[in-house]
């Protein structure tokens, strides 16, 4: 178990009622707890020690880590916890991406019989915390999936694992199992009454970590992966999340071998790399792949890359559409196309589109209807909307988004309207109407109580961020209180109203179609009189084309994860792109050499902007160099580099690839092989470089670059991670 406490456990206190806590107050009789000496025997003989070599990041030196795992087949399939095997270390609250290298098993640990077995990966489910693993090995002893639907509160369970793996080893022999005793202190199921986990008392340590829990049969009723700190609060996964992840898997056959994999793309010639290697370039034939969980990347410049996780048993084909950068699509600064300067002047607001028949009218009174609307909380599927007197509510005030959505994607010219309350006392509460959602973000229409304005804005989903495109004060303050948005769009063109009265006009052509939604943060918000009406596409003003939107303010971040796939990556010295390391731990560079590696964010073009970077470096050579890059466009590029043979930081401006340093200053204590928090500030021809803290580099003068450009970052001789990246518009 590589962690003590993870979120999921967080929300379960909260829920925690005066009933269950009375309940295991309760004792249970001694002989409840007590398994035959049989079924004891047979639990032990099918659960695996797992041992897991990983190589870090920034040191590339390698880690090892522990946990336990269980046969669910005589063909050697092992269900251990994902965590278990995944690809990140967290060190001082950081993750760290950390490929795995290595997987053994060992089966009968501590007997003169045990049996080291290598593991591969097969498949994974991280969001509940399981994975399948496989080993070459026929007639295993395994264990039989229980249900955990059957269990109730005081239901007596049985923990088996090896809590904290070597540290009970023996010479040449591992770890015995422990058993441990409990029993179940509560069900825990989301608002749909799905069971989500088995909260337990029972005995766990760090080594326990995707071990079996049992009943008395000596079923396994759960997979055990978190523990609270000392407390005996402690959880499993239930056994029916299990079955769907190993549905797709046949359970009857060993898995070894490989298998051909054909990959294609459009564009074609594009890089492919399997597992950190380059094996080649698109059309790639029959490529012998071993079976199991692999990381494919594929690439090819200009385009967004591809990346993902793919579960390999047979021969497939697959065909990966690559989708060109849109960096050029939205430029950070430039002015929206809104209403005329004449019409501003005069004090005039847009005018309404003409409607026609509705399509939607919704008083909230049918609460069945309702629930089947799609519910997103901060990208997950969490349910926090419910119907109650004849209107909508939103429950929950924390800085989550919480978002419900009905229509459909194809809806492209409509006339949304409802009646929109904020209840709650937060100053940062906002509510609002949602329109032409889709798969890369939507536009919002929104009131925000702590500035008493009306905001018309973009959300961008990938990466995770905002727009704000207009804004004007209300006239009052945001209350308690009932008020009618209403939002129409026809083409490019944007209509918003507040209790009838017109505040916004601006064309955009971040989103053309889409569905509609309702949308609160920091706000226990109700709506009602919800309607959607058909709307006549406006007529193109003559000499006019939808401009892309520009931006009053902007925030946007990146976790550096899989669906990263706006970084555009280089090395030096070579015409095809080299991926960087993504994995939940971040982004990592992994090699310490000498050859210039760099990695730049192709979805906006940035002026003025804030950059705030978390990014860890290790030792490196003598010759390491980091460095950030910004305002890059065409032959000119602004950048700071951090140099350790020199000991300097400098800021310095290429031009047709001359270089002009404007600044130096010494370069920070522990720089390499440290964590730093990057802070870049760049206005017009005002520039502030901060790192943890501490201003390095302060310059102010007209040798900057002047025009929007990618920011980005590259590195020479050390191995970098990419924690977080938080990029947002200059305060004023």
């Amino acid at each position: 178990m590589s962690t003590t406490v993870r979120d999921l456990g967080v929300p379960f206190m909260r829920r925690v009622t005066p009933v269950l806590l009375l309940l295991a107050c309760f004792p249970l009789p001694a002989a409840a707890q007590n398994l035959k000496k049989e079924t004891v025997d047979t639990v032990k003989s099918a659960i695996v020690y797992i041992q897991v070599k990983r190589q870090l990041a920034t040191t590339q030196r390698p880690t090892t880590s522990s946990g336990t795992g269980f046969f669910i087949s005589a063909a050697g399939h092992i269900v251990t916890a994902h965590h278990v095997v995944q690809p990140f270390v967290t060190l001082n609250h950081l993750s760290y991406p950390a490929p795995v290298v290595d997987i053994r098993v060992t089966a009968n640990s501590g007997s003169q019989g045990q049996k080291v077995l290598k593991a591969r990966i097969l498949a994974v489910d991280d969001k509940n915390d399981l994975a399948i693993l496989a080993v070459d090995a026929a007639g295993t002893a395994h264990l039989t999936l229980g249900d955990s639907a059957t269990l109730f509160e005081t239901t007596p369970v049985i923990v088996f694992g090896y809590p904290f793996g070597e540290r009970f080893s023996v010479i040449q022999r591992g770890p015995e199992p422990t058993v441990t005793c409990g029993r179940v202190t509560a069900l825990r199921h989301d608002d749909r009454n799905e069971l989500t986990a088995v909260q337990i008392d029972a005995s766990v340590n760090p080594g326990n970590s995707g071990g079996p829990l049992v009943d008395e049969q000596g079923r396994v009723v759960g997979v055990v992966n978190i523990m609270m700190g000392n407390s005996s609060v402690n959880f499993a996964v239930p056994t029916h999340l299990v079955n769907a992840l190993k549905r797709d898997l046949d359970l009857t056959t060993p898995v070894a071998g490989d298998v051909p994999l054909t990959i294609t793309s459009f564009p074609s010639r594009a890089a492919v790399y399997l597992d950190r290697r380059r094996v080649g370039e698109t059309p790639l034939k029959s490529l012998r792949v071993a079976k199991g969980l692999h990381e494919l990347v594929v690439l090819k410049n200009g385009f967004d890359s591809w990346m993902a996780e793919r579960t390999v048993l047979a021969a497939e084909d697959l065909n990966v559409a690559l989708h060109a950068h849109r960096g050029d699509r939205v430029r950070i600064g430039q002015p929206l196309d809104s209403d005329t300067p004449e019409a501003k002047e005069q004090g005039a607001g847009p005018q309404p589109f003409e409607t026609g028949q509705s399509l939607l009218s919704e008083t909230f009174e049918d609460a069945g209807r309702f629930e089947t609307w799609e519910q997103s909380t901060a990208g997950g599927t969490r349910r926090t909307w419910f119907v109650a007197d004849g209107a909508a509510h939103q429950h929950e005030s924390d800085q989550y988004l919480h978002a419900i959505y009905l229509g459909d994607n194809t809806w492209r010219d409509y006339t949304f309207e409802a009646d929109v309350k904020i209840e709650d006392e937060h100053d940062d509460s906002r509510a609002g109407l949602i329109f032409r959602e889709s798969e890369d973000g939507f536009f919002l229409f929104r009131i925000h109580k702590e500035t008493d304005k009306a905001q018309l804005a973009y959300h961008r989903k990938k990466p995770f961020g905002w727009f704000v495109l207009e804004e004007k004060p209300v006239g009052k303050d945001i209350a308690d209180a009932w008020y009618k948005l209403r939002v129409q769009a026809a083409g490019p063109h944007l209509r918003c109203f507040l209790d009838n009265e017109p505040v916004f006009a601006a064309q955009s052509d971040l989103s053309g179609q889409g569905r509609v939604g309702l949308y609160s943060v920091e706000s226990k918000a109700s709506f009602d009189n919800l309607k959607v009406l058909e709307t006549k596409p406006a007529a193109e003003p003559p000499g006019q084309t939808p401009e892309s939107g520009g931006m009053l303010s902007f925030w946007f971040s990146d976790y550096f994860n899989l669906d990263s796939v706006w970084w555009a990556q280089h090395e030096q010295g070579s015409k095809q792109p080299a991926p960087w390391y993504f994995c939940p731990g971040g982004a990592a560079q992994l090699h310490a050499d000498a050859k210039e590696r760099t990695c730049e964010f192709t979805r906006y073009h940035l002026s003025d902007f804030v950059l705030d970077v978390l990014l860890s470096l290790g030792k490196g050579t003598d010759e390491a160099r980091f460095a950030i890059v910004f305002r890059k466009h065409n032959n000119q590029i602004g950048s700071i580099t951090f140099s350790r043979a020199e000991e300097k930081a400098w800021l310095a401006v290429s031009r047709n690839r001359n270089e002009e340093i404007l600044q130096e200053a010494s370069l920070p204590v522990d720089f390499f092989n440290d964590v730093s928090r990057v802070e870049l500030v760049v206005q017009g021809d005002t520039l502030r470089c901060s790192v943890s803290g501490e201003t390095l580099l302060r310059y102010e003068g007209n040798a900057l670059p002047g025009t929007a450009g990618r920011i980005g970052f590259s590195t020479a001789g050390v191995p970098l991670v990419l924690h977080r990246m938080t990029v947002s518009s200059v305060q004023r």
